[in-house]
């Protein structure tokens, strides 16, 4: 339902109400107040005191002072200041934040409960209300609001100043100080005055349903928070009904996942519910968590209340064991708050230094080395700087809170040096119950002698329940107490613990030698006396180690030098990998056994080397080619040539030693580009600010290179510092991207640093160029040369130069800044300091402008002994400035020569082309003389602020379109006035030189030729012509007048609009710079359109010399919107300067503003033109246009113009506006009093307006309240437009201001048709959206919401009013909510395994959808659902669509598994083994843990899952790198074993403690690169073993498929990318190898074997447990209970087995089949005769196999003459039947008849026992004499023979053991017979 019938009657019967409304359209919240707190004019500094790098002020509003001020509840959206002057330096990181509090008096800051509301970096640049729009709005609750600010700067300038109110003491708490974080800062004290606070609340009268978030309470940020921390809020009904039905809910990873839990305690209205969650939440990992509470309360009215936000910081804080060597501290005065060390904000400050090898900061005290590098420069230390405060001041070194867990004892090591005359005390104290009490320990006085005395060790044993440790230091009498502190080490003392402490010798940088001595440093770190342990080192990374037994006793606390009487061999130049290891029996702690360290040996070097990738290049980087450097230093010149590439780097050169005027070190690029080579870096912070540092470094160039640093923030390209002189950077391109003040391209600050140049560079961007700084007045930094380098988009500052002596800065070329403040500064310079020939042209976007600031030059006492300053040949151009400008400042310099400069102002408004200001000090004064000041804005050209002090004014050229020439002791009109009031400038002339253009200074007028005087000190100009010797010229140019010379020098027409035309004329100014007349001259354009190029002819009949014309060349199209760009020349042949002839301008046709547009004035009214100005803060929303009616002339009338036109207009199209009216003299109430403001239109391009309204006395409305205007624009339907509006004063005295100004349509909603929900749904209604809408939605007669959108889940009828600047409407939409089907299923059991088959599932109803692992319609199948938890869910969706489901949840377990033996069948009397044992793999080695992480935080764990103890010699790391196959292979250090379940450690030595937490000392191999732990996302990494000693290699586990590259890395556990930037940890089931790489990574979570963390997470390393297998159970049916039986069955009988595990279990079977033997039966013995016998012999068993001895294989066979032998055969059968065999033998004899008789026939032979086991007795009886005896199997083999010589009753024993179990027959044998018996051995 849409009708404005029933808007206007609602109106009618809502006139109050509707009149607010009007108030309110176009202001994005219902009931927007602007509410002032403070009234007071007292300008203070916070709370943006930037007169310091960093400052933080908390202020409480109290609630009293907010209602005073027409404040209430509601939503802050905005928050101002009152500027009464600015600083000019940018605020980094501004943060505001908020927090509704009960507190009324501040005794420090609030660290807990802020909401941060505005966060960025802000440049205050108006005075007056400056408004920082909230990006995160803010709920006030009505209690008082406690404001902080806060910023970090590295930098400073005057503080920015607000008006302030007096307040009591406490109501503001506020803190400053340089270099620390000042968002962070503690301490601070109370303030009497509080700043005056404007904010724009967004107020809403009570409303029933409200129920807002009040308060995070629990937990807040600290130290050891659990996994299981609860979680409590506060929640408060802000409404007027009590609320008993709603939701809260909880995120910790900034709303990612929410913790929910339904409400019904009731909260009655204005109560407050103190709610603690159910479910807890983890914090365990240390790190800082966003956290949010919500409410959820349908139909709730206000949403900005509902949800709150809160930072909690879990500390990791002092866990044991605990070290920091100091080394990644930043140097400088240590934090005063945060979660690591922090200082008390006292002096004495307690700061970091880089020891350097001499006493740091002040002579007399401090150590000249740290503890951890002792003897060697570089390293860091604290120290207690003790140049500040007075005797006995107390300052506190704090550490982070400690947990110290269920450690009995605990013990804290330091290192500490007291070298000074003046020392106090050192004491250690801890915090117990929240006390602080002593440890005991404490150290007065002078403890060493010197700065480089050895460092002494403290030993303190520490409450293990203390919750902090500081350090307390008590400053002496004096300056020389600086107390240091190093190498902080925290730990539980175990029983026995040898640790190596320190790598003694060598140290890096030693010269190559075959004999090298190695020396550890040893500690007993346990409590026990310690004798007889080995040391050991390696020189190689473990391939070579070398093994000596000490065999004394190391006391308790003792330290040991030992050095290997084993000398090492590091005779090759290059780095070692060295380590040494302390190995003793029974240590109870290894992790502290090893150390590393790599060693550089070489020797200086001298010549080229490159450096690039390619492998003929000496060093693959900067930093090695420096590391070399500085361990080696050079015994001849060096240069380092670089590839063309890109160097991701930073450079640190120290002092090199050998380095020499002779010895010089030179970077250069290997083309001579400076493009080719880029070296960048972007730095993380302030502590790697740089690119390139020269710390000390003398000597050396960088030459034809581009140096970067690409940080916003941090930026600084080059540092120079610690005394680094003679060095040279030429022919570079440096770059900054950053516009802090903490991006310098060329940065030298505060330390002494001489004879520097820097030459032909091209500087770009950063907030400075350069940035020279010496010491302070007295200490001067001498001979820096800045010379021809090129200079632009700097942010502030060119040049930056102070405390300087003798500083050269010629020939630079300064132009187009960015902002632009200062071309260059110079301040203190002394002593012949040159400033020359340089060009600049500061066009840059500042309002106000120093282009060259000479500032106190040669001051004071000074003068006597500096040289003379010189300030000559330079060209200074100041365009476009609007505000003041300054071309050349000089000011309280003295004794310094300003010749031949050229000075330019061309834009209006005050400037100064010479501004000079002196003192009385100045004995020998400032002479000017040749210069030439030009102001073309109309104000003067020199201005003298003082007449004192001025040696010299003379042969000057003064000019100026103003009234005034200059100022002198008052204005003076013309330049005779001028020199009679100065009696100087006798010979100055006053004469328009007519520069070429605004930026080229270059003159050609022969009138202005020859008019100044020569000067010995300036003998060439700027481009290095000579000066005449006797009448040179005036300016920085020396030049000789031509007589032709033509040039194009302005453009007149077009110029930028908004309106063209089809013939548009091109008028451009021709100059002749000649002094001969020229006729007949060609004049050309060529207009780039944004369709082509139009070319434009005409010609000039004549034009004198040094005159102008300003000639119309053609006409063009101009009306197309776009960019144009216009070239101009003019043709003379015998031009003589062609360079000057062509003129390039551009310019363009705005394109209009659409339909719907409003001018909100937020960005400084750049869309209007005219007399009024955007006031910072005076709109509804923020800025408003301004301006006054007054009855002062000047602003008495008033005028506005937009700058585009808006259109075409469309239909309905109307002009709205905000007006205000506030009273100047508050006593005319807001009546007008005649004046008028007309309101006017366009649509002629700006040539007639037409006013659309006139607002005067009769018309205004009277409040000083904005009033919303609405004009109808059909007039103009179709046209395009061009606003403006007047101000015409006739009697009142009033302010003005203009907001939301522009054309805009009427509101237009469609809630679309009426529809209805299920319950427990919702539905979002959208009243669309549209230029400054508001809403009001009404539900049952309550306003419930007021944004675009609602949600809601309750039935009825909805209405919402769209108020727009140009109308409003209303819609009504009806929602009905339908009730949800009931739904349930059955056939789920709670468990399965997964060899079930599928359960079949039914729900109710009927239709519904079943959805889950494993499902298949209605079917749940367990072996596709997977092991583990599934989730089964039931839905249904009724006739209405409205769905419900269900859930349940089943559990498969893995079904018990039988391997069975196949059925098999055995012979009458075998055995068989029949197994059912499950197959798993067998424990090994296998990779435990996987890191890959930033940078090269990286390392790999093994884990012996075996009983073993494993040789390591015996497998190795294979290597894969980008798929390309196994190519690397890393073996483990000699003599390396692996005891069961425990792991091997290795990472590389580049792993950030910082970062990752982890101390590499802890690793068993720490590597550097190239490595196996060098890995990226796509390498692969295998175990192999040998079982050969290395002859053969098997792979049993990998990580990655390694003939494969999957891009950055293999997908695992359903996590992409896995390998890379992440950490894998194996899962504890697996014990054993995989090198199916699918199914070791697994699909998912589920099925992975390992589980994925984030990136850089290493507190696993180091540790890992495994899962023992449940053991299968077997129970057979014969009572065997073993995986593998063995059976002897008689007959074919089926076995059957369970096999069970914890939760399955499966039977199965096998069956034996017992299969008969063969019967077989030859008979007896037998014979034949050979003439006329055979035999036939019969095996039996027709359906067998026979195999005969004859080689018969038939059931039969016949004996003859044909296959026997004369005497006895041994014929035997084997026969097969069923896989069963048997046999039989028997012995035929063929009687030769035709010889004699076998004699042997009546010989008896007995052999007994038999059978036998082999041993047997043989008998022969009836025979005497000798006789053969041979044994013969089965196949007729002779297995045994032997000579008997029988005698009567023959008796002999035979062993025939070795002979296999069958049957053998017994043959004897003579000539006269044989004789055979069969032998059985079994």
């Amino acid at each position: 339902m849409k009708t404005n019938l029933t808007h206007f009657l609602r109106k009618m019967s809502m006139s109050v109400f509707a009149g607010v409304m009007l108030f309110l359209i176009s202001v994005p919240a219902i009931g927007q107040t602007f509410v002032t707190v403070g009234t007071g004019t007292s300008a203070q500094q916070y709370p943006f005191y930037s007169y310091w790098h960093d400052g933080k002020t908390e202020m409480i509003y109290t609630a009293a002072e907010i209602t005073a001020a027409n404040g209430a509840s509601g939503t802050i959206s905005s928050i101002a200041f009152d500027v009464t002057s600015i600083g000019g330096q940018a605020l980094t990181g501004l943060t505001i934040e908020m927090m509704n509090t009960t507190q009324s008096t501040l005794t420090g800051f609030n660290t807990s409960g802020w909401t941060t509301v505005y966060s960025a970096t802000y440049n205050v640049t108006a005075t007056g209300w400056n408004t920082f729009t909230l990006t995160t709005p803010f709920y006030y609750d009505g209690t008082n609001l406690s404001v902080k600010v806060c910023f970090d700067n590295t930098s400073y300038t005057s503080s920015t100043q607000v008006n302030c109110s007096a307040v009591p003491s406490g109501t503001t708490w506020e803190q400053h100080a340089d270099n620390s974080a000042g968002c962070s800062f503690s301490g601070g004290s109370a303030q009497a005055y509080r700043p005056n606070a404007k904010f724009a609340i967004s107020m809403a009268p009570p409303s029933q349903t409200d129920l807002g978030v009040m308060a995070w309470d629990y937990p807040y940020t600290g130290c050891g928070m659990t996994a299981t921390e609860p979680v409590t809020i506060k929640v408060k009904n802000y409404g007027t009904v009590t609320q008993s039905t709603y939701s809260l809910k909880y995120s910790v990873d900034n709303g990612t996942s929410w913790t929910t839990q339904a409400m019904t305690t009731p909260i009655l209205p204005g109560d407050t519910l103190t709610h603690t969650f159910t479910a807890t939440a983890s914090f365990a990992t240390a790190g800082t968590y966003n956290c949010l509470a919500t409410v959820i309360l349908p139909l709730d009215s206000n949403s900005a209340n509902d949800t709150l936000s809160n930072t909690v910081v879990s500390v990791a804080g002092l866990a044991l064991p605990y070290f920091t060597d100091i080394e990644n501290w930043t140097v400088g005065t240590i934090t005063t708050s945060g979660y690591d060390w922090y200082r008390s904000s006292a002096v004495p400050n307690w700061e970091v230094e880089d020891a350097t090898g001499a006493n740091e900061n002040s002579t007399g005290t401090g150590p000249y080395y740290d503890h951890t590098s002792e003897g060697t420069a570089g390293g860091k230390y604290i120290y207690l700087e003790t140049s500040s405060g007075s005797t006995n001041d107390i300052s506190y070194l704090t550490s982070p809170c400690a947990n110290f867990g269920n450690a009995t004892t605990v013990i804290m090591k330091f290192w500490y040096h007291m070298y000074g005359a003046t020392m106090g005390t050192l004491e250690v104290e801890q915090k117990v119950g929240g006390v602080w009490v002593t440890t005991g320990w404490s150290m007065t006085g002078e403890q060493h002698t010197t700065g480089d005395a050895a460092w002494s060790e403290a030993v303190v044993p520490l409450n293990p329940a203390a919750e902090a440790i500081r350090f307390k230091g008590t400053r002496g009498t004096s300056y020389t107490g600086d107390m240091s502190i190093d190498d902080i080490t925290i730990y539980v003392p175990q029983p026995n613990d040898l640790a190596l402490i320190e790598w003694t010798n060598p140290i890096s940088g030693i010269a190559p030698s075959a004999s090298v001595p190695i020396t550890v440093k040893v500690v007993n770190a346990g409590i026990a006396d310690q004798d007889t342990f080995d040391l050991k080192y390696s020189i190689d990374g473990g391939t070579t180690i070398i093994t000596e037994t000490y065999n004394d006793t190391l006391a308790v606390g003792d330290t040991l030098t030992y050095t290997f009487t084993a000398l090492a061999n590091m005779n090759t130049a290059g780095l070692y990998n060295c380590g040494a290891a302390v190995i003793n029996a029974g240590d109870s702690y290894t992790g502290n056994d090893s150390i590393f360290a790599d060693i550089w040996t070489g020797l200086p070097l001298s010549g080229t080397y490159t450096i690039g990738l390619d492998a003929t290049d000496d060093f693959a980087s900067f930093s090695d080619a420096v590391l070399v450097l500085n361990l080696f230093g050079v015994s001849g010149s060096c240069t380092f040539i670089a590839d063309s590439g890109t160097y991701n780097e930073q450079v640190v050169l120290n002092e090199i030693v050998g380095a020499s005027s002779t010895n010089t070190i030179k970077f250069t690029s290997a083309t001579g580009n400076a493009a080719d080579v880029v070296l960048t870096n972007s730095a993380s912070g302030s502590s790697d600010n740089f690119t390139v540092k020269l710390d000390g470094a003398d000597y050396i160039s960088f030459i034809n290179m581009t140096i970067a640093a690409t940080n916003s923030s941090y930026a600084t390209v080059i540092e120079v510092t610690n005394g680094a002189n003679y060095n040279t950077f030429y022919g570079n391109n440096i770059q900054s991207t950053g516009t802090s003040s903490s991006s310098r391209c060329i940065y030298d600050y505060n330390t002494i640093n001489e004879f520097n140049t820097y030459r032909k560079n091209i500087i770009t961007d950063g907030y400075y160029g350069f940035y020279v700084y010496g010491t302070n007045s007295s200490t001067w930094e001498k001979g820096t040369v800045i010379d021809s380098n090129d200079i632009s988009g700097f942010y502030y500052y060119g040049i930056y130069s102070y405390y300087q002596d003798s500083i050269q800065i010629t020939n630079n070329n300064i132009h187009d800044p960015v902002y632009g403040y200062y071309g260059i500064y110079t301040y203190y310079n002394f002593n012949g300091f040159n400033f020359s020939n340089n060009n600049i042209v500061m066009n840059g976007s500042s309002s106000t402008v120093y282009a060259f600031r000479v500032y106190f030059c040669n001051y004071y006492s000074y003068a006597g002994t500096s040289a003379a300053g010189l300030v000559s040949n330079n060209m200074i151009s100041i365009p476009n400035a609007t505000s003041t400008k300054y071309g050349l400042y000089a000011y309280y310099s003295n004794n310094v020569l300003y010749a031949n400069n050229s000075v330019l102002i061309s834009s209006g408004g005050t400037g100064y082309p010479l501004y000079c200001g002196n003192t009385s000090s100045n004995t020998a004064g400032q002479t000017f003389k040749n210069n030439n000041f030009v102001n073309k804005g109309g104000s003067y050209a020199a201005y003298f602020a003082n007449t004192t002090s001025i040696a010299g004014l003379d042969y000057n050229n003064y000019y100026t379109t103003g009234s005034s020439l200059a100022y002198y002791s008052g204005a003076k009109a013309d330049l005779a006035a001028f020199q009679t009031a100065s009696s100087m400038d006798a010979n100055s002339v006053s004469i328009d030189p007519m520069f070429p253009s605004t930026t080229d200074l270059h003159v050609n007028y022969n009138l202005f030729d020859n008019l100044g005087t020569s000067l010995t000190e300036v003998t060439i100009d700027i481009d290095g012509d000579t000066r005449s010797l006797t009448t040179p010229d005036i300016g920085a140019d020396e030049f000789t007048p031509v007589a032709n010379d033509l040039s194009a020098t302005e453009l007149i027409a077009p110029m930028s609009g908004m309106c063209g035309n089809t013939l548009e004329p091109v008028i451009a100014v021709i100059t002749n710079l000649g002094y001969a007349t020229q006729t007949a001259v060609p004049v050309t354009a060529k207009i780039t359109t944004p369709s082509g190029i139009v070319t434009l002819n005409t010609i000039i009949s004549s034009i004198a010399g040094y005159g102008k014309d300003t000639v119309t060349i053609g006409t063009f199209n101009y009306t197309a919107p776009g960019a144009y760009s216009a070239k101009i020349y003019a043709t003379l042949a015998t031009d003589a300067k062609p360079i000057n002839d062509t003129l390039v301008s551009s310019f363009e046709m705005a394109t209009p503003f659409a339909v719907e547009h409003i001018e909100m004035f937020e960005d400084n009214g750049i869309n209007w033109a005219g007399n009024m100005y955007v006031a910072s803060g005076a709109g509804l929303t923020g800025d408003a246009l301004h301006f006054n009616l007054y009855s002062s002339s000047s602003y008495q009338n008033c005028y506005s113009q937009m700058t585009k036109k808006v259109g075409p207009i469309p239909a309905n199209a109307k002009l709205v506006f905000d007006y205000q009216l506030l009273d100047y003299a508050t006593t005319n109430g807001h009546v007008l009093d005649g004046d008028t403001l007309i309101f006017a239109v366009s649509n002629d391009c700006g040539n007639t307006f037409m006013p659309l309204m006139l607002i005067d006395t009769n018309s205004h409305v009277t409040t000083d309240n904005y009033t919303h205007k609405i004009i109808d624009l059909s007039a103009y339907l179709g046209d395009e437009i061009i606003l403006a509006f007047a101000g015409q004063w006739a009697a009142g005295d009033y302010d003005v201001n203009i907001d939301n100004f522009g054309v805009a349509l009427p509101a237009t909603v469609d809630l679309g048709v009426d529809t209805a929900i299920c319950a427990g749904n919702s539905i979002t209604f959208d009243a669309g959206s549209g230029l400054g809408y508001a809403y009001i939605w009404t539900y049952g007669g309550d306003t419930i919401a007021n944004t675009s959108t609602l949600m809601t889940d309750s039935a009825g009828t909805y209405i919402v009013e769209v108020i727009a600047p140009a109308g409003s409407v209303f819609d009504t939409i009806v929602l009905g909510v339908n009730p949800l089907p009931v739904v349930s299923f059955t056939g789920l059991s709670a468990m399965y395994c997964n060899d079930e088959i599928a359960a079949t599932l039914t729900g109710t109803p009927a239709n519904g959808t079943f959805t889950g692992n494993g499902i298949t319609a209605n079917m749940f199948d367990p072996a596709t659902a997977g092991l583990g938890v599934s989730v089964i869910n039931y839905s249904f969706t009724d006739a209405n669509n409205c769905s419900s489901d269900i859930n349940d949840t089943t559990m498969v377990y893995e079904a018990a598994v039988a391997v069975m033996s196949m059925d098999t069948a055995i012979c009458e009397g075998e055995s068989v083994m029949i197994s059912a044992g499950s197959a798993s793999a067998a424990p090994s080695l296998i990779f435990s843990s996987y890191i890959e992480g930033t940078s090269n935080n990286k390392g790999i764990e093994l884990f012996n899952a075996t009983n073993d103890t494993l040789d390591l010699a015996n497998y190795r790391i294979a290597q894969s790198t980008n798929g390309g196959g196994w190519a690397f292979y890393h073996t483990f250090p000699v003599g390396a074993t692996l005891a069961p379940n425990t792991t091997w450690v290795m990472v590389t030595n580049q792993v950030s403690f910082a970062t990752t937490g982890y101390d590499t000392a802890n690793a068993d191999e720490v590597l550097s690169y190239p490595s196996v732990v060098h890995h990226n996302g796509d390498d692969a990494r295998g175990i192999e073993v040998t079982a050969d000693a290395g002859t053969t290699w098997t792979l049993i586990d990998l990580i990655g498929d390694p003939n494969n590259d999957p891009g950055s890395g293999w997908d695992v556990a359903g996590v992409s990318a896995a390998t890379a930037n992440h950490t894998m940890k194996r899962k504890s089931n697996i014990i054993g190898g995989d090198t199916n790489w699918t199914m070791v990574a697994g699909a998912d979570s589920l099925s992975s074997q390992y589980l994925v963390y984030p990136v850089n997470t290493f507190s696993m390393l180091g540790s890992h447990t495994v899962m023992a297998a449940t053991a299968p159970t077997y129970t057979w049916s014969n009572g065997g209970s073993t995986a593998t039986i063995t059976v002897s069955p008689t007959a074919t009988t089926v076995y059957t087995v369970t096999v069970s595990n914890a939760n399955c279990s499966v039977i199965d079977s096998v069956e034996v089949t017992v299969n008969m033997l063969p019967v077989v039966n030859l008979g007896p013995d037998d014979s034949f005769k050979s003439t006329a016998g055979s035999i036939t012999l019969d095996a039996g068993n027709p359906n067998a196999s026979w195999t005969w001895s004859t080689g018969d294989l038939t059931q039969t066979v016949l004996l003859n003459s044909g296959n026997m032998s004369t005497g006895a055969n041994t014929v035997s059968v084997l026969v097969t039947e069923n896989g069963c065999s048997a046999s039989d033998t028997v012995v035929i004899t063929m009687i030769d008849d035709v010889s004699i008789e076998n004699a042997l026939n009546n010989v008896e032979m007995n052999i007994y026992p038999n059978p036998t086991s082999g041993v047997f007795t043989m008998t022969i009886n009836g025979f005497s004499g000798q006789i053969n005896m041979e044994i013969v199997n089965l196949t007729g083999q002779v297995v045994y023979t032997e000579k008997l010589d029988a005698k009567i009753n023959f008796n002999a024993n035979f062993d025939m053991r070795t002979l296999a179990k069958g049957v053998y027959y017994i043959k004897l044998s003579n000539n006269t017979g044989v004789k055979t018996q069969k032998l059985i051995i079994k």
